[in-house]
């Protein structure tokens, strides 16, 4: 996803991703979608960001096979934003804003999909490697499942 807004700001003047429109990065998430016509799948990650991101890609591409969320317990984020931040890795205090904005408009995104039977949480305290195992074997389920549906 930041691929997608670091190429929508180098191609304006707008120089706060929060303040791309919707409609603008659904339209370039598309035009690099329809380019990889042989491709069986796309991950895209930090997408849709609210219910309105979700709306319009849902209007704009009217299908969506399936989500993935890593799965971190409060205490863990909390830990890795101090830890971010006393190594210089991460502005405090911004991480705190994106965190709180996690829970504002992603996480009703993440409850949407469950609703719709196609969210898939993998749990994110584990190690890497289990966590990694999980989300290659998640994607490669969700992949053929569209297989079986088309």
């Amino acid at each position: 996803m930041m691929e997608i807004l670091n190429l929508i700001m180098k191609e304006t003047d707008i120089r706060d991703p929060m303040l791309i429109s919707t409609s603008k990065v659904t339209a370039t998430l598309m035009s690099i979608i329809n380019s990889q016509a042989t491709t069986q799948g796309f991950l895209v990650s930090g997408y849709p960001r609210s219910m309105r991101d979700t709306k319009e890609y849902l209007e704009t591409v009217g299908r969506l096979d399936g989500v993935i969320l890593l799965n971190w317990t409060e205490k863990t984020l909390q830990t890795q934003i101090e830890y971010g931040a006393k190594f210089g890795q991460v502005v405090y205090d911004v991480a705190k804003l994106e965190l709180a904005n996690f829970r504002q408009h992603v996480l009703p995104v993440a409850e949407y999909f469950d609703y719709k039977h196609l969210l898939y949480v993998i749990p994110g305290e584990r190690k890497p490697e289990n966590v990694y195992t999980d989300f290659v074997s998640v994607f490669k389920k969700i992949l053929s499942s569209n297989h079986k549906a088309n």
